[in-house]
Parts: structure tokens; C-alpha cells; sequence
């Protein structure tokens, strides 16, 4: 059995780290995060959950506003984890929908959301339309009137604010990237390593490349972190699997733990075999240290 974390917020400057605080204290096994608006008909991240959910695993969200903003979309959501044997759970609400109780709560704290945001937005359309007819109109006059001065300095302080956030936040990982992008590392162990340390909060691998050709365009990153990752032999392709397993367990994993997931994926040892031995491991992991890969 899998649990299966998804988290959502509207745009990449929100921040999810209390959605991911909460999935990883739950013992969530994989966490998903998505970047898109809640009412979106595109959501490539959700499907992907979605498509991983055999009988008897877990899907569970922070609460049912990061799954759906409405009933109708979060039935159909909830409807989808049930037909695959899965059970939808909701750590705020306490939901758990393997019960017709947990369900039928569920369908009331998901019709009274949807509610409270039509309510929410009819008021917000009404006192717009009031002040309008009063010839007050809300937002930036200089933005409302299309004013061209105006426009360039909201783009200029909002392009100020959001490089100096980035050159402040880059502190932590910004040599760390430049060396494993040396090292022939690809984005995506790049981002894993980063998450499971936690240096810059979780991030997605877009997110992180989008970060790194905007430092690169301020100089503060060599453009040759951009550059393809030389193809690798098969020798050096097997040192980062296992490497890249071993970042994704406890820190107090043993080798065979290790051996076990390698076998689990099918992983051939150097030699070929299918079994894997504690020795095996810790003779690729020292090839890997001095390399500088781990």
C-alpha cells in the first residue's frame, strides 16, 4: 500500500511548505506538488496521481480547497480515487473517504466551500459595480487609465522585488548547483537532492532551471550550468541510480535496504546479475564518492 501526497497552490511565488510539512508528518510515501489554479481543467500533476492508484493505497490532500473548487469537480476527483481501489483522505477535515460517512461529510463541507466563494465573489462583483457607477474604479489609477509611465514601474519594482527575493533565497544552493552541474548532474537529481535536504524549500525541476537562467542573466551563475549533460556509459548512469536511491531514504538506511529497492526496480548489479548484495552497494557507492557524486 502507497500514500500518495498531493499539494497545490495557484502560482509558483506562493509558497507550499505548509501543505508539504503536513503530507510529510501524515508518512506520505510519494508527495506531489502542483502549480496551477485550482479551477483549471489542466491538471497534468493531479492526472499523474491519478493514474498511480492501485486497490488498497492513499490519496491525501491538506484539505479539499487544494483538490477542488467545486462540488461538482470534487466528486468527480473522489469518484476516480474510489473506482481505482484507492481511498481519499483529508488531513484539516479528518475526512476518510473509505467510509459512506466520510463520503456524505465530504459532499457537505465540499458544497458549503463552494458556496462560501460564490457568496465571496457575487459581494466582491456587487461593491466593483457600486463604486464604478461612483466613478471609482478599484486598482492602480495609472494601470486602470493604461498609462504607459505607470505601467513600466509596476513591471520595473515587481522585476526589482522578485530579483532580489531570488538573490537572497539562492544563497543556500546556488554553489551547490554550479558544482553538480559540473559534475554532469541532470536537473532532476539536482532537485531531488535539494528537496531531500531541504535547502530551498521544495521545488519543482522547472521552477529551479526558470531560477537559474534568471541568475545566469544577472551574472551571478556561469551560463555553462545551462549547457546539456554530457551522455553518460552505462557504468556512469548505474553510479547515479543508486546514488540518486540512496538520497531518497532515511539517512539511517542500511545497504540492504538499498540492495532491496534495486531489486525492486529491476536494476541490474555492474556485472549483471539481478540480485543485488549489501558489498555490491557499497563498492558503487564508493566509486561514487570519489567521483564527488555523494
Amino acid at each position: 500500500m502507497t500514500t500518495y501526497g498531493y499539494s497545490r497552490v495557484s502560482t509558483y511565488e506562493q509558497n507550499v511548505n505548509r501543505q508539504i510539512d503536513a503530507l510529510k508528518e501524515a508518512k506520505c510515501d510519494e508527495i506531489f506538488i502542483e502549480y496551477v489554479s485550482g479551477g483549471s481543467k489542466k491538471r497534468y500533476v493531479l492526472e499523474e496521481v491519478l493514474g498511480k492508484l492501485k486497490p488498497g493505497d492513499k490519496f491525501l490532500v491538506l484539505s479539499i480547497d487544494r483538490l477542488a473548487r467545486s462540488l461538482q469537480n470534487l466528486i468527480s476527483i473522489v469518484d476516480r480515487v474510489k473506482n481505482s481501489g484507492a481511498v481519499f483522505c483529508s488531513i484539516t477535515e479528518r475526512l476518510d473517504g473509505s467510509s459512506d460517512y466520510g463520503l456524505f461529510t465530504m459532499h457537505l463541507l465540499g458544497a458549503a466551500a463552494e458556496l462560501e466563494r460564490k457568496l465571496i465573489s457575487d459581494r466582491t462583483k456587487s461593491s466593483l459595480s457600486s463604486a464604478a457607477r461612483r466613478g471609482r474604479f478599484a486598482g492602480n489609477p495609472g494601470l486602470v487609465a493604461r498609462n504607459p509611465v505607470a505601467v513600466e514601474k509596476t513591471i520595473t519594482g515587481k522585476r526589482v522585488a522578485f530579483q532580489t527575493r531570488l538573490e537572497k533565497e539562492s544563497q543556500s544552493w546556488l554553489s551547490d548547483v554550479q558544482n553538480w552541474r559540473a559534475k554532469g548532474f541532470t536537473w532532476k537529481q539536482i532537485v531531488d537532492s535539494l528537496n531531500k535536504n531541504r535547502t530551498m524549500g521544495f521545488i519543482t525541476e522547472r521552477k529551479l532551471v526558470h531560477n537559474a537562467k534568471k541568475l545566469v542573466d544577472l551574472g551571478k551563475l556561469d551560463e555553462s550550468v545551462l549547457r546539456k549533460s554530457p551522455l553518460k556509459s552505462k557504468s556512469d548512469k548505474l553510479l547515479h541510480k543508486v546514488v540518486d536511491i540512496k538520497r531518497t531514504l532515511p539517512k539511517n538506511a542500511r545497504l540492504s535496504d538499498i540492495a532491496h529497492v534495486l531489486q525492486k526496480k529491476k536494476i541490474k548489479t555492474p556485472h549483471g546479475h539481478k540480485v543485488w548484495k549489501p558489498g555490491s552497494v557499497a563498492h558503487v557507492l564508493a566509486r561514487a564518492r570519489k567521483l564527488g557524486l555523494s
